[in-house]
């Protein structure tokens, strides 16, 4: 729960301040300053949820499972549009 909240804020203030951001237009010297800074909070989301106490837990056989998936998926979707 903890790692999936940090994920949110994160997002939602970084979201947040891309629309304000694309809004406003403001001149190019205080766009870019703002616009690393937003790459930033939206980069360093899953590094700090995942750095609280364990993270996410990790299921290799999940994982694996829902790659098999997407591969089958694809394929579908590949032989469809032919």
């Amino acid at each position: 729960r903890r790692a999936c909240v940090t994920y949110a804020g994160t997002i939602l203030v970084a979201q947040v301040g891309w629309s304000a951001l694309a809004i406003a237009l403001p001149p190019t010297s205080v766009h870019v300053p703002l616009a690393l800074m937003l790459a930033l909070v939206e980069a360093s989301g899953p590094w700090l949820a995942e750095s609280k106490r364990d993270g996410t837990p990790w299921h290799a056989h999940h994982m694996s499972e829902r790659h098999g998936l997407l591969a089958l998926i694809a394929l579908g979707e590949g032989v469809v549009g032919t």
